[in-house]
């Protein structure tokens, strides 16, 4: 499997010969989490749901790919289909890019209007959940072991800085080999 960073180059729609749409989707790495994947490579992988022309499919559980977009993925290679994303809509963390600092940033935690500003604990019981025990570390865990404190408050408001984020990821992909 893999987990990467990056920008959406392209995202096209196109009725399949089972007259389903897809979406084709060209994705610039930025950083990798997990996988063999280069930085500043290109991967390419299809989702179902999209656009053509006037038919629009949307697919429950699939995420949305739009060009320009910033986004982290979780993405599993088989061989009948190639890439794909895996998590459902887990499977794509969108990366918020500030247009005055250009920071980019992810939301963690709960990201209902009830809880904001809160960051909620993972249960921990799904495949790749951050667990709190042996296999890995929670988000808050790791934010008090390695972060500064100005990155850790932001964290706890639910933002927390793609390369943090990406380093998280990297330590519990690491832990498990």
């Amino acid at each position: 499997s893999y987990i990467v960073s990056g920008k959406v180059l392209s995202a096209e729609g196109r009725q399949g010969n089972d007259a389903r749409i897809y979406t084709d989707v060209v994705f610039e790495v930025h950083d990798v989490a997990k996988g063999a994947i280069n930085r500043g490579s290109t991967i390419t992988f299809s989702v179902i749901g999209g656009r053509v022309g006037p038919l629009v499919l949307a697919a429950t559980g699939i995420p949305t790919f739009v060009e320009g977009e910033h986004a982290v993925l979780h993405l599993l290679e088989l061989p009948e289909y190639g890439l794909i994303p895996i998590g459902g809509y887990r499977s794509k963390v969108v990366i918020f890019v500030d247009p005055e600092t250009e920071e980019e940033e992810v939301v963690v935690g709960d990201e209902t209007p009830d809880n904001e500003g809160e960051l909620e604990e993972a249960p921990g019981d799904e495949e790749g959940e951050p667990q709190d025990d042996d296999e890995g570390e929670s988000i808050e865990k790791f934010l008090q072991r390695s972060m500064p404190p100005a990155a850790r408050h932001e964290a706890k408001a639910g933002r927390m800085p793609v390369r943090d984020y990406m380093r998280y990821l990297r330590a519990i992909a690491n832990s498990q080999r």
